[in-house]
């Protein structure tokens, strides 16, 4: 981060903040783009969106719009595959039911320990950088 010797905390705080999302940023739309890859369905997408929603991980719009909270820049890769890729699930089948859970499960083999993993943290417990 490009500060002086001086920089008060508040500014630290704030550059640290742009930072981390713009790594967010690079990072999910990576892992967005791995998932899309491994689908037939993937026209449906139409764009991501990160957010910083205080109850929500994720969500996907039946217009193709995937939100991703970038807070999740802070998990391990595991966990924020399982994030990226049940939102894609979501471009397929738009509920929770079983079809749903075999693509998640296609996607990302490995999920439920991933899935356990993130059911310990609740989004507005992260810190913003």
């Amino acid at each position: 981060l490009h500060l002086t010797a001086d920089a008060d905390s508040q500014r630290v705080q704030d550059l640290c903040h742009v930072w981390l999302q713009q790594q967010a940023s690079s990072y999910l739309e990576q892992r967005l783009q791995h998932f899309l890859a491994h689908c037939d369905y993937a026209a449906r997408f139409s764009r991501l969106r990160l957010a910083n929603p205080q109850k929500r991980w994720g969500s996907c719009s039946s217009a193709g719009v995937i939100m991703l909270n970038w807070r999740l820049i802070h998990f391990e890769p595991a966990v924020i595959d399982y994030v990226v890729a049940h939102e894609v699930a979501h471009l397929k089948e738009m509920n929770h039911g079983p079809l749903f859970w075999q693509e998640v499960e296609r996607l990302l083999p490995s999920f439920y320990t991933a899935r356990q993993q993130l059911k310990q943290f609740d989004p507005a417990s992260l810190p913003l950088f």
